[in-house]
């Protein structure tokens, strides 16, 4: 089967989520034997190796985003956005290699980065579709799901659904098979007007790795609480190191993570039960979360998605999540874990209030924690998107593949 897989960024030019999930599924695309090209905006600083299975093709950005941006006619983040709006190049120019290397299918990540029209090009190509809703570019401006004071979008506002239709069209999925990464990102989608032939809701983890777990467990005092994210605001941090300096005797917390606030929340909490470790290795965050009661996920931003919910409980341990974006549908509450809602104007005690019933259930919990332990252990998503990009190619599947979802 030959794949066109196109994302705006390729790992290692940008190291996030996304970025390394179409890394690690091109890998495993090549390693069953298909051929695989890519087509991104990103620098050409990966490398497929010459041996026919596939290869990157970077879109350079030309006349007229050279023509905004010279002189400095305009800032940067302006003719970025002008660009998205306005210029066709990239859709063009993807359309151009689309059609010099023929592939069966075409599997789309990131499309911000290539210009208006893009979705209207892909479908107009007569190849079969299929793309991967890692965010809220189709229905954003922002790409947040937030409003202009920080606070997370109920629903999608009339200047978004202006912009975005004029730049994307009015239903943009309508020809390709979608692949959202939550049940919250399908209804968000639903809910302003994109339809698409046919759904799917896949985790954007292919497989799931799991550290070793204790067979025995007792909760001790002060219990041991874990964040692992980005430290800033909009992860719900500053809340999180609040409560638990208010309750030094209850609660430990450890900060994993790096992030604009790290710098400012170890001079403000100085002294308190609270371990800031930065940046650490996939290993080295086991280790911690393993040592933990709880993972704290006190998100304030509809999260299109949790892989750090799913972090913790492959560490066995319960989690305690806002009730915001994707997170509160893969916690069971009172399950595997605890989900609060945030109270406008006492947002520190809704958290202090879930801190306290999550301490009162531990024992529950992570026996509820180890069950999810144990359903996520038995997936197999790759299996699932393998499926699909054949049965879209009309390719005969060799053998029955496991099913993919979402907690």
């Amino acid at each position: 089967m030959k794949v066109c897989l196109i994302t705006a960024t390729y790992h290692p030019y940008t190291h996030g989520g996304l970025e390394s999930y179409a890394l690690e599924l091109v890998e495993r695309l090549r390693a069953r034997g298909h051929k695989v090209d890519v087509i991104t905006r990103g620098e050409r600083t990966a490398h497929l190796p010459d041996d026919g299975h596939g290869e990157i093709h970077q879109i350079r950005r030309r006349a007229f985003r050279q023509f905004l941006d010279v002189d400095r006619r305009l800032p940067g983040w302006m003719a970025t956005h002008l660009e998205e709006l306005f210029s066709t190049q990239g859709s063009r120019a993807a359309r151009e290699i689309i059609r010099r290397i023929k592939p069966d299918v075409v599997f789309s990540h990131g499309l911000y980065g290539f210009g208006r029209n893009m979705p209207q090009t892909l479908a107009g190509l007569g190849i079969p579709w299929l793309h991967f809703v890692h965010s809220y570019a189709l229905i954003c401006k922002g790409q947040t799901a937030m409003d202009r004071k920080g606070h997370p979008c109920a629903r999608q506002c009339a200047d978004c659904a202006f912009i975005t239709r004029f730049k994307n069209g009015s239903s943009p999925l309508r020809d390709a098979i979608a692949i959202y990464n939550s049940a919250h990102m399908r209804n968000s989608h639903e809910a302003a007007g994109i339809v698409a032939r046919e759904t799917h809701i896949i985790d954007p983890v292919f497989s799931y790795k799991a550290p070793e777990v204790s067979a025995t467990y007792s909760p001790g005092r002060p219990i041991r609480l874990a964040y692992v994210g980005r430290v800033s605001s909009e992860k719900g941090i500053e809340l999180l190191c609040d409560a638990v300096e208010a309750e030094p005797l209850s609660y430990r917390l450890d900060v994993i993570g790096a992030g604009p606030l790290l710098a400012k929340l170890e001079r403000k909490h100085r002294g308190a039960p609270i371990l800031f470790h930065g940046h650490v290795t996939p290993e080295r965050r086991d280790e911690l979360l393993t040592k933990s009661d709880a993972l704290v996920a006190p998100s304030l931003w509809n999260e299109p998605y949790g892989r750090v919910i799913q972090e913790g409980f492959l560490a066995g341990i319960p989690v305690i999540a806002a009730d915001v974006g994707a997170m509160a549908g893969m916690v069971q509450d009172g399950v595997d874990g605890i989900v609060f809602r945030w109270r406008a104007g006492v947002e520190l005690e809704s958290l202090a209030g879930a801190l306290a019933k999550a301490g009162m259930a531990l024992p529950a919990l992570r026996e509820g924690a180890l069950e999810t332990r144990k359903r996520l252990m038995g997936r197999d998503n790759f299996a699932f998107i393998e499926e699909l990009l054949e049965r879209a190619a009309g390719k005969a599947v060799a053998a029955a593949t496991a099913g993919g979802g979402s907690l």
